[in-house]
């Protein structure tokens, strides 16, 4: 159990852990490397043995979006937990429905140009992406920046209008830092542990979302429902079944409610 649970209820906790949610676009790495031209995609790599993880790759050079197959409007909390293992310019965080086919609208925190209607005169807010990026990457229009590096967990829990971020960091890390044009390992001396949350607009519903660049690399810490993210074939390679996960959604979402998951 993560550090988000401290200071919740049983009841809460068990919720927080079965908001685990997959992954848009979803396509199998195959053993070829991509031809020249094709534009930069992730792939998925399917557990190798007993105790590892579902690892995605990034395919090209990027910048390129990922989002969660499900959005607030599908369910009310959105969980994700993942190890950084490749490239380690990297950006977590939401993105509006509206936006999702941007591969930019993290990386530039995209303001679009549909307003809310106006409420007395003056607009109440507008859609807009956000989250952070790691220390080393460059050109992010992101509101804040923390340490990642290999081996890094980040975990997102968002609902509408709050985005809670986890970063933990290994003790032996190497943290990039540029000299000149060029990256260069540091052993890492800051805080073992990171915890920050960000509030943006309730009014409209959000997907999770990470941008990486080229060898951008992730292994998926985090339990979902399998048969709607791997299929019936790779069951197994999550914590539990599908169908158990229905189940305690089902008779324990009304209790959730009460038991401070709006966390306000």
């Amino acid at each position: 159990m993560t550090s988000y649970c401290r200071r919740r209820s049983w009841l809460t906790r068990l919720f927080i852990e079965d908001c685990g949610v997959g992954f848009s676009s979803f396509k199998w790495a195959s053993s070829s490397p991509a031809p020249a031209g094709v534009p930069p995609q992730y792939k998925f790599m399917p557990p190798s043995a007993p105790g590892s993880y579902l690892n995605i790759k990034l395919e090209g050079m990027g910048p390129k979006l990922l989002v969660s197959d499900l959005s607030t409007a599908d369910q009310p909390v959105l969980r994700w937990r993942l190890v950084v293992r490749g490239n380690t310019a990297v950006e977590f965080g939401v993105v509006p429905l509206s936006m999702v086919d941007d591969d930019k609208s993290l990386h530039k925190c995209h303001q679009e140009e549909k307003k809310f209607e106006r409420l007395l005169g003056p607009l109440l807010d507008a859609e807009r992406p956000t989250g952070f990026c790691s220390s080393i990457t460059v050109g992010s229009m992101l509101p804040f920046k923390t340490a990642i590096m290999k081996g890094s967990v980040v975990e997102l829990l968002a609902r509408r209008g709050r985005l809670e971020i986890l970063v933990q960091n290994p003790s032996d890390g190497q943290e990039l830092y540029w000299h000149n044009t060029r990256t260069v390992p540091k052993p890492y001396k800051g805080p073992r542990e990171v915890r920050f949350e960000q509030d943006f607009s309730p009014h409209h519903d959000v997907k999770l979302a990470l941008t990486s660049w080229a060898h951008g690399a992730f292994d998926v810490l985090h339990p979902a429902p399998g048969t709607r993210l791997l299929g019936q074939d790779l069951q197994r390679a999550w914590d539990r079944p599908a169908e158990a996960w229905l189940e305690s959604r089902s008779s324990g979402a009304s209790s959730s409610d009460e038991d401070g998951v709006g966390w306000g």
